[in-house]
């Protein structure tokens, strides 16, 4: 996709069903039709950076690998993993689009001033030990964060360690017709995004339980998106569970835990990671239940681009 970069909304961070994504939107258009367009994650991030030391106005814009759907009867794109944003692109189609612009006598529209974003006040996360964990009888922590110091046991090697997921909402997305398809936007999926999904035992000095490492939390381990870890093992020619995971086994990880309706009301010990950090507790959660509190750059995202 190409065209002027009009409407232009500074990156703000948006709390997701997966947690906290970065986004930036805009409005593409080429001076006579226009679209909006959505960047997530990390790409977000850059694409900010870049708008904000752009000097030359109208911005071209180009956007690849990009998801496009019909929302209320506008086109609307969203980024994937591997999509790229470009402004002011030296490159002969940005320059005779901009001849074209100035030729029909455009007229840029008003571009939106950042939004400063404001940081949220400190959130304090309480930190339990497992023993706690499987005590939690309160409907009001279903969809809460907790903080777990758990020592990683062993690694799950008969579950596949990713899964396609849906671009827009995350969720994982299934075959209809012989086609990929998300049942929580009910739209086909020309392309998914591959994440992290592994399974961890992992135990503290009260209980040992099976943990799920979502992407986030994984690739902060890992240091690699999904997509990449596969290439590697591609170029490699291995085969088998890779290395890289399984070296996971024994190390002390203190996990970002979201307990679930299923936590709560059926009494599930699996429990799904959505990021980790690093050990800041004001005591151990070892000996008890304490508060540990972070800021948005305790867990900001691994650069993946």
């Amino acid at each position: 996709m190409i065209g002027v970069l009009e409407d232009f909304e500074e990156v703000k961070e948006i709390k997701t069903k997966y947690g906290y994504r970065n986004i930036v939107k805009f409005r593409i258009t080429d001076g006579r039709n226009s679209s909006k367009v959505t960047v997530w994650g990390d790409l977000a991030v850059s694409t900010n950076e870049k708008f904000n030391q752009v000097e030359e106005k109208p911005i071209i814009v180009i956007v690849t690998s990009t998801k496009l759907k019909i929302y209320k009867n506008s086109t609307q794109a969203s980024t994937m993993s591997s999509s790229k944003v470009y402004l002011n692109l030296d490159f002969d189609t940005v320059i005779e689009m901009r001849q074209r612009l100035a030729e029909e006598g455009y007229t840029p529209g008003e571009i939106k001033p950042p939004t400063p974003i404001i940081q949220d006040e400190t959130t304090f996360i309480e930190n339990k030990t497992l023993k706690d964990l499987s005590e939690i009888t309160d409907n009001e922590y279903i969809k809460k964060f907790v903080f777990c110091e758990i020592k990683v046991i062993s690694v799950e090697e008969k579950i596949s360690w990713w899964h396609n997921s849906c671009v827009t909402c995350e969720t994982e997305i299934n075959m209809k017709q012989a086609s990929l398809f998300c049942t929580t936007c009910n739209v086909p999926i020309s392309v998914a995004e591959k994440r992290y999904r592994i399974v961890i035992l992992g135990e503290d000095s009260t209980e040992a339980y099976n943990f799920i490492l979502m992407d986030r939390a994984a690739k902060r381990l890992l240091g690699t998106s999904t997509t990449k870890m596969q290439t590697n093992i591609i170029k490699s020619k291995t085969t088998g569970f890779p290395s890289q995971i399984t070296a996971l086994a024994g190390k002390d990880l203190k996990l970002k835990i979201l307990i679930s309706k299923d936590n709560i009301v059926a009494n599930s010990r699996l429990y799904y990671a959505f990021d980790v950090a690093n050990n800041n507790a004001s005591s151990s959660p070892m000996t008890g239940t304490t508060t540990s509190s972070y800021s948005s750059s305790t867990f900001s995202d691994v650069s993946l681009h």
